[in-house]
């Protein structure tokens, strides 16, 4: 019984390699041309959509913020 709580737990704690930022943007914006649903396609990618709808909404926080700041680097 013990093994297999402890393969239990081995199985959990794998995790997919970080994905880099750039990366990120180019498969959302491969999702947005494809015509596909953002859910639709991030299956066809094997990508979970929960993790996919994160970059979208890191990426865009990131974009508000680098806008935010040309505002006021133009204001001064």
């Amino acid at each position: 019984m013990l093994a297999f709580y402890s393969n239990y737990y081995e199985v959990k704690t794998m995790r997919s390699p970080r994905v880099p930022v750039e990366e990120q943007y180019r498969l959302i914006m491969e999702c947005r041309k494809s015509g596909l649903s953002d859910y639709q396609w991030c299956l066809n990618n094997d990508i979970n959509p929960g993790t996919f709808y994160n970059w979208v909404s890191r990426l865009r926080k990131y974009t508000d913020e680098f806008k935010q700041q040309l505002v006021e680097l133009y204001r001064s």
